[in-house]
């Protein structure tokens, strides 16, 4: 049963800037495509392994994306800072400019393999949802907790606000072809097609909320 995460030992970006140092134990990817739309993993690489790969596959090669990644050869959670405390320039620089925005998060080892939704998007939220059900997924859209509520999450910050998706470990393992869920080298992750179904469910329902003269451009 899942019992919730340990409080951060950082709180906030700068903090974690003055003890650690990025690009041996972080890194930072950010590509601004100028895009409606940005898809954001802030607990990425050993953090929450597996959200670097999904949030990169959604986003492709046509929405903007954010990845912040863990790289230390253990205790990676030390370098999670909770996403209403997650501030980062090119990224807040993005989201200004976004229609919307995507989160995407690993939920730890539950009693489920439910995904939970949140976010305060509720269009998008449904069409993920029902894209996912309709595609065999278990999703819980009024979670106990981490419902990304609050207008400080920053998938909030957008104009249109944004979509939160908690995926429990058992079901994260399962989006993967083998044990590797993140690597710092090439080659990466490979999606298993229950992944590659996952990540066409999300930027379909991203695609019905984008007005046609903005899918002339990304289709």
């Amino acid at each position: 049963m899942f019992d919730g995460y340990p409080v951060d030992v950082y709180s906030n970006l700068n903090e974690l800037r003055r003890y650690r140092i990025e690009g041996r134990d972080f890194r930072i990817l950010s590509c601004d495509r100028q895009s409606e739309v940005s898809i954001v993993s802030p607990h990425g690489g050993l953090i929450e392994a597996g959200t670097s790969c999904l949030a990169a596959a959604i986003a492709g090669d046509t929405f903007n994306h954010f990845d912040f990644q863990g790289l230390l050869e253990g205790d990676n959670w030390d370098l999670h800072i909770t996403a209403t405390r997650f501030r980062e320039p090119s990224l807040i620089k993005m989201l200004r400019w976004s229609r919307f925005a995507v989160a995407i998060h690993g939920m730890g080892v539950t009693d489920s393999m439910r995904i939970w939704t949140g976010g305060l998007n509720l269009g998008l939220k449904f069409s993920i949802e029902s894209l996912l059900r309709q595609s065999g997924f278990v999703v819980l859209n009024e979670p106990p907790r981490y419902r990304g509520e609050s207008p400080a999450n920053i998938v909030n910050l957008p104009g249109q606000r944004g979509v939160q998706l908690e995926i429990p470990d058992d079901l994260m393992a399962s989006f993967f072809s083998g044990d590797c869920l993140f690597s710092r080298h090439e080659p990466g992750p490979v999606l298993s097609s229950l992944g590659e179904i996952f990540v066409r469910c999300v930027r379909q329902a991203i695609y019905l909320h984008l007005p046609s003269r903005t899918l002339a451009y990304v289709r």
